[in-house]
């Protein structure tokens, strides 16, 4: 008697699993600070300055949404 059981166990698990981000993102915008908490930032300027941004330069915070869009968050 064989025990095969837990072999097949790990061949049905999702090689691409969806997070609550890709799953709502193309459909709800959000605020930039929730899709970088999301992200698991502490918030937005977290987010800005991990990426050498600052939430004081009006340029920089386009450029951070723009980040966040092209992960594909809807940002307002």
């Amino acid at each position: 008697m064989s025990s095969n059981s837990n072999s097949t166990s790990t061949s049905t698990s999702n090689p691409n699993p969806t997070t609550a981000a890709n799953q709502d993102s193309s459909t709800t915008a959000t605020s930039p600070d929730q899709a970088a908490k999301a992200m698991g930032f502490k918030d937005f300027q977290a987010f800005l300055e991990n990426y050498g941004l600052h939430l004081q330069d009006p340029d920089d915070v386009e450029d951070g949404k723009e980040v966040l869009r092209q992960m594909g968050y809807v940002v307002d």
